[in-house]
C-alpha cells in the first residue's frame, strides 16, 4: 500500500499518533528500511517469535496510552534467551 494512503487511513481513524508497528509500515511503504517488528500477546508467542527470527531481541510494550515506553520501564534490550523474555 502507498505510504500516503496508509497515513490517510490512520488519520481517518482519528488517532493522535501512529503506534510503532504502523509507523514502520508507513516508512516501509515509502521505501525507508526499518527494523523488523512483530506483535505478540503473551510470553509463549514472544518466545516462539524470538526463536523464529533469532536472538538477541528487543521487547517493547505496545499501548496506545503509553507513548514513552522507555521511561515507563516498557522496553527490554538485548534479550539473549527465552528465559530472559
Amino acid at each position: 500500500m502507498h505510504a500516503l494512503s496508509l497515513i490517510r487511513r490512520f488519520r481517518e481513524r482519528g488517532d493522535k499518533f501512529l503506534p510503532e508497528a504502523e509507523a514502520k509500515e508507513v516508512l516501509e511503504a515509502a521505501g525507508i528500511p526499518t527494523t523488523r517488528c512483530h506483535i505478540v500477546e503473551n510470553a509463549a508467542q514472544a518466545c516462539s517469535m524470538a526463536e523464529a527470527i533469532g536472538f538477541p531481541v528487543v521487547l517493547k510494550i505496545s499501548s496506545p496510552r503509553l507513548l514513552h515506553k522507555t521511561e515507563a520501564g516498557g522496553v527490554a534490550l538485548n534479550l539473549q534467551t527465552p528465559r530472559e523474555l
